[in-house]
């Protein structure tokens, strides 16, 4: 299960994915120029061991940048491998840019495809291609500011994980005294602030776009108790989940 939106396109080769849509788990095969939105909380499952020879491109839309993933399968002696070639850019998607993801999202929901879809989906790659060729060149503190993009990322891909500032640094082989340093240097919160916000405002997507619980919207937003959650919520908004989706 994937927590942000994503694109990806097949450049060479073929790539067999399994994917769960409408609630049916389904295999497809994406050929030179086909699309995959991914939606968040999808769930995918790559098959590396069929997919040798394959290079894909995948944009991922963290909060505060552009993912642009390039990721080629090959083999190395006897065992399949896949190696990821990525760059973050310095700004997050424009609103045009989140606009039609969540258009596109959406659309994905209907019964059939809309004719839409497909300008839609070139918009958004064209516009991507405009961001990143309009990217500045990375400053002089551009070191420190990729390992607080590398942070981020790791707080959006690990939503769901009962995660905080000590497990985080652990896991990046970075201190968390430094952790906390990056935050005051590039971010307008702190660590925890940050983790805050990114876990409420996943929340309130997931009460606008599905069904769930409100234990089950706990437990992917990270929370450690429907209680802790609904507290937290009602502290921000003024106002229960339950109320909030009933708004």
């Amino acid at each position: 299960m994937h927590t942000l939106f994503r694109i990806v396109r097949v450049l060479k080769g073929s790539y067999i994915y399994t994917i769960c849509r409408r609630g049916e788990i389904k295999k497809i095969i994406l050929l030179p120029g086909d699309v995959l939105f991914c939606a968040r909380q999808g769930t995918t499952r790559a098959h590396l061991e069929k997919n040798i020879g394959t290079v894909m491109l995948t944009l991922s839309f963290f909060p505060q940048f552009i993912r642009f993933l390039i990721s080629e399968t090959c083999e190395e002696q006897g065992q399949t491998v896949a190696r990821h070639y990525w760059y973050h850019t310095r700004l997050p998607l424009s609103e045009a840019g989140w606009n039609v993801i969540y258009a596109l999202n959406a659309l994905s929901l209907g019964a059939e495809e809309s004719p839409c879809l497909f300008d839609l989906v070139r918009f958004l790659f064209r516009h991507c291609a405009e961001s990143l060729a309009n990217d500045n060149n990375m400053p002089e503190n551009g070191k420190a500011l990729m390992t607080y993009q590398r942070v981020n990322a790791f707080l959006s891909e690990n939503i769901h994980r009962p995660i905080n500032r000590e497990s985080v640094a652990r896991e990046l082989k970075l201190s968390p005294s430094h952790v906390s340093k990056l935050f005051r240097q590039f971010g307008n919160q702190s660590f925890n602030q940050t983790l805050r916000r990114m876990r409420l405002e996943l929340a309130v997507e997931l009460l606008r776009e599905n069904g769930l619980s409100i234990k089950e919207i706990a437990d992917q937003c990270g929370f450690s108790s429907p209680g802790y959650f609904i507290e937290t919520f009602r502290n921000c908004f003024g106002k229960s989940p339950g109320d909030f989706r009933l708004s």
